[in-house]
């Protein structure tokens, strides 16, 4: 009888070992599990950042692409109002200067006009 204890507490403790073995194999294997899924998820993240930093520099260059050609812009438009300031004073006085020539012309008609008359 003292054979059958000895051999059922063995029996008792390697059933106890073994489910403990089980225990610790599946625990270990969430583990490598959750690992590997840190790993993965955390790769993600970093290729995220990556991508996010790419876009953020070529934002940023576009930005400044866009501010250089906006600046260009505004030069060439300010240069244009400028030129046509310019035309425009050059127009009126032109006008102004062809009026009193237009009234010089009309005057002297007359002067010729009543010289003619006066002689005839």
């Amino acid at each position: 009888m003292l054979l059958q204890r000895s051999s059922g507490a063995q029996s008792c403790q390697s059933d106890s070992d073994q489910a403990l073995q089980f225990v610790l194999s599946r625990i270990g294997n969430m583990v490598d599990l959750a690992n590997r899924t840190f790993n993965t998820h955390h790769q993600t993240i970093l290729d995220e950042k990556n991508a996010t930093a790419i876009l953020h520099q070529k934002l940023i260059s576009i930005v400044d692409r866009l501010s250089e050609q906006e600046s260009r812009l505004e030069r060439r438009l300010d240069e244009e109002q400028r030129k046509s300031r310019n035309y425009l004073k050059r127009y009126c006085s032109a006008k102004r200067e062809a009026s009193s020539l237009r009234l010089q012309v009309s005057s002297l008609k007359r002067q010729i006009v009543d010289n003619r008359q006066q002689q005839a």
